[in-house]
């Protein structure tokens, strides 16, 4: 077997199993990585190939910090190593996408509030963000807006059933249908450990309607709540 066969094999062995990554590299393919690393093989491969750390989801926090606080546990890759271990990823791989630095208030219409509330929404927009966690004012104005996905219909039934009188329901203003967008985090022990939301009783959990990384969200999201 190719040395660099090897090697590819080694870093997408996880991505394999939970379905990330879908194409077949013949030994051709392989053979000629270097030689074609910069124009035939996908960016992706090529940063597994270089050993570049992945961002297998991407996390945005709005509202999560006070003005005074400059960091956070959330804030810092370890803090995420126990779910990315769990879900058999190494963390010298892959990373964690975090954003915990915007604050937007739903009802506030000052420019600066404003610059923050559509910086977040292209993100959404774009499936640039793939886990949003903030308040309940703010998450209701962004499930309003269809930035969320239902997640009756990503989540389990049994957990559906246990967290019943702590799901966020909105309705669409487009599509006029009622649907669940995120979770209250109520005594909630990562939220706890995280260092955001400490002036906040109830965050809420939600995942972007065009997240790029929809399963690993999801996964996070069960992790968030305990139930993985």
């Amino acid at each position: 077997m190719h040395r660099y066969e090897r090697e590819i094999d080694r870093v997408l062995a996880p991505y394999y199993r939970l379905g990330f990554i879908e194409y077949d590299a013949s030994k051709a393919f392989v053979d000629k990585v270097l030689d074609y690393l910069s124009c035939t093989i996908p960016p992706l491969i090529k940063r597994f190939c270089t050993m570049e750390a992945l961002e297998l989801v991407n996390i945005v926090a709005v509202n999560a910090q006070d003005i005074a606080t400059t960091s956070a546990a959330a804030d810092t890759q370890d803090f995420y190593d126990a779910f990315l271990k769990q879900n058999h990823f190494d963390p010298d791989d892959v990373q964690i996408g975090i954003d915990s630095s915007l604050n937007a208030l739903a009802d506030d219409s000052n420019s600066s509030n404003m610059q923050n509330i559509q910086a977040i929404q292209v993100n959404l927009m774009a499936g640039t963000d793939d886990v949003v966690f903030s308040d309940e004012e703010f998450m209701t104005s962004i499930g309003e807006m269809g930035y969320l996905t239902d997640i009756t219909k990503c989540l389990p039934q049994d957990v559906l059933d246990k967290y019943t009188d702590d799901l966020l329901y909105v309705t669409d203003v487009d599509a006029k249908v009622k649907m669940a967008v995120g979770v209250r985090l109520h005594d909630n022990d990562w939220i706890a450990k995280s260092g955001w939301f400490a002036n906040v009783k109830e965050p809420v959990i939600g995942i972007c309607s065009s997240a790029q990384n929809q399963d690993t969200a999801k996964a996070f999201l069960l992790y968030v709540l305990g139930e993985e």
